[in-house]
């Protein structure tokens, strides 16, 4: 465990691999069995590109001065390869000027050697989509406030009452009294965002971060702050956390913890309860039979 205190240059590699309790780690216990949570902890998760390009979007946006991740962007034509059978009689034959097909073997042992050699592959529609995400988040006032002259990728660590390791990696840290964190989502609006993020468990996450701040912050944070943007069309709508979602998520994760603290300190990671449950009628059912 890591000297308490905020730190502004952990490497995040560096920070996932430091042993201790986080938003993350709880947000999985939450309608699970500690077994699930052991099973989600010992499982490597290959990112999806959706994974990808959000991080690919937080690089551009929250650390514009860092060097950017190496990217090869997919030609939109290639010359066929003189090794290349055709299937057809058609073509294409070698020499061919082609369009760029990921189903042409040739393309994706393309992808393969860049991939080997350490970049990122990415179509000329993705650059287009990360420029445009860091223009529509600077164009909202709110979202520029919070990030213009802000520290970001902040990581946190601090010990509970009782001396658990626990950690935290703010997004946004800004000039103002208030944190903040960039999600992409599928619908940035006020009843979209908020019901998606209270089924994440956003709520547990800025309850954590706020206490984790307290803790070993600098300075006094009053409130917490989402920049949502709506990746398919790309709109952008800042989220001010009430009090009582705070609260709702401090009373949360306080439950989460102590689950998560006696696992690891027993060893023992349980799963369902042997005795049978009832099932009942859903809520939604019982409402129509009243009606």
């Amino acid at each position: 465990m890591k000297t308490p205190g905020a730190y502004l240059d952990i490497p995040a590699d560096d920070y996932h691999a430091t042993p201790a309790a986080s938003a993350s780690v709880l947000r999985k216990l939450r309608g699970k069995t500690p077994a699930h949570l052991r099973k989600a902890l010992d499982t490597t998760v290959k990112p999806t590109w959706e994974m990808i390009l959000g991080t690919l979007i937080h690089h551009r946006i929250l650390e514009p001065s860092k060097p950017f991740p190496l990217l090869a962007v997919t030609p939109a034509t290639i010359t066929v390869p003189e090794d290349y059978k055709p299937s057809k009689k058609s073509g294409p034959f070698p020499g061919d000027l082609v369009k760029w097909d990921w189903h042409f073997g040739f393309c994706k042992r393309w992808g393969k050697d860049m991939e080997d050699a350490g970049l990122i592959v990415v179509d000329q529609s993705d650059v287009d989509e990360i420029d445009m995400a860091t223009e529509r988040v600077m164009a909202v006032p709110e979202a520029r406030e919070l990030l213009e002259g802000a520290q970001t990728e902040v990581s946190l660590f601090w010990e509970t009452t009782c001396g658990f390791p626990c950690k935290a990696r703010l997004d946004i840290l800004p000039q103002l009294p208030m944190l903040g964190d960039l999600k992409t989502c599928r619908d940035a609006s006020q009843s979209g965002f908020q019901r998606d993020a209270w089924d994440s468990g956003y709520h547990v996450q800025a309850a954590w971060y706020l206490d984790g701040w307290s803790a070993v912050g600098d300075r006094e944070i009053t409130g917490f702050k989402f920049i949502a943007y709506e990746r398919e069309i790309g709109l952008v709508k800042v989220h001010l956390v009430s009090f009582d979602v705070i609260q709702a998520g401090r009373e949360e994760y306080q439950g989460l913890l102590e689950i998560y603290m006696r696992c690891v300190r027993s060893g023992e990671w349980p799963g369902y309860r042997a005795e049978s449950c009832l099932w009942e009628l859903p809520k939604w059912r019982k409402e129509t039979n009243e009606g």
